[in-house]
């Protein structure tokens, strides 16, 4: 009888472990499952950062030419500035000699007339002819004619 209880204990623990090994079994057929889904996963999640970092790659060449077109475009309009400020700066200085050529002109002109009005007033006080008011203060301004 002992012997008989000893059998089936070790059929029991046969039976046992039987059914652990098939479970474990079935735990590493899962496991292996899940591990060939998540390579292939990963290997999709790859391929994909590989053609983000290329899309990644083309968009800073892009950009750097475009900094690049951005430097040019810079120093050719500082340059246009430049020569800008320089026209700007020959503008201003020939409209102000302009401007003094005119008003030196407009008052050599004024004199001139001052001269001609101031003589043809002499010449009516020399010839005693009839003078307008302006011109009598005129000569008397110049001390030619003296109302005493």
């Amino acid at each position: 009888m002992k012997a008989n209880k000893k059998i089936e204990s070790i059929n029991y623990k046969i039976v046992t472990l039987q059914h652990e090994i098939a479970n474990f079994k079935k735990t590493i057929s899962q496991l292996r499952e899940e591990r060939n889904r998540l390579v292939k996963e990963g290997g999709g999640h790859h391929q994909k950062m590989l053609e983000t970092y290329q899309k990644a790659e083309k968009i800073k060449a892009s950009a750097d030419q475009a900094h690049i077109r951005y430097s040019e475009f810079r120093m050719k309009s500082e340059e246009v500035q430049k020569h800008y400020l320089e026209i700007v700066t020959t503008i201003k200085i020939v409209e102000k000699n302009l401007d003094d050529k005119i008003k030196e002109k407009q008052e050599r002109k004024i004199e001139k007339m001052r001269k001609e009005l101031e003589e043809s007033a002499k010449q009516k006080l020399e010839k005693k002819k009839k003078m307008t008011i302006d011109e009598l203060k005129m000569l008397m301004k110049k001390d030619l004619i003296n109302i005493e």
